[in-house]
């Protein structure tokens, strides 16, 4: 499982509460990543992906394993989003799930991943 900072769920949190989903430029993480030219790190769309899981289906999705993930294009501030999920198979206690960020306005892909977890209702 990915132990993610306080201040980071906060933030994931925050994004997504807004509808539409929505990039805010004021995030603490942009001062250091990167101040002329912000980009959300990589570790916040597979957090994003996750904390979505937990609260669309109001399951806890424990991370084992990324089977894949491909980063597209940059995440940047301002930029609508969509999360989509889908279910592919269950491995024993294991589920394997495809989850993709995409751009809302233009339907480019961002962050593609298949990841393995237990889920616990």
């Amino acid at each position: 499982m990915i132990n993610s900072c306080p201040k980071m769920t906060d933030d994931i949190k925050t994004i997504l509460r807004q509808k539409p989903l929505r990039i805010p430029p004021d995030l603490a993480v942009f001062v250091g990543h990167f101040p002329a030219q912000p980009i959300v790190p990589g570790i916040y769309s597979i957090q994003l992906i996750l904390e979505h899981i937990r609260q669309k289906y109001q399951k806890n999705f424990d991370l084992q394993e990324i089977v894949r993930c491909k980063f597209c294009r940059r995440l940047e501030p301002g930029l609508e989003i969509t999360i989509e999920i889908e279910f592919l198979e269950k491995k024993g206690d294991l589920e394997k799930v495809r989850g993709k960020i995409i751009e809302t306005k233009s339907s480019a892909s961002i962050t593609e991943m298949t990841i393995l977890g237990c889920i616990n209702s």
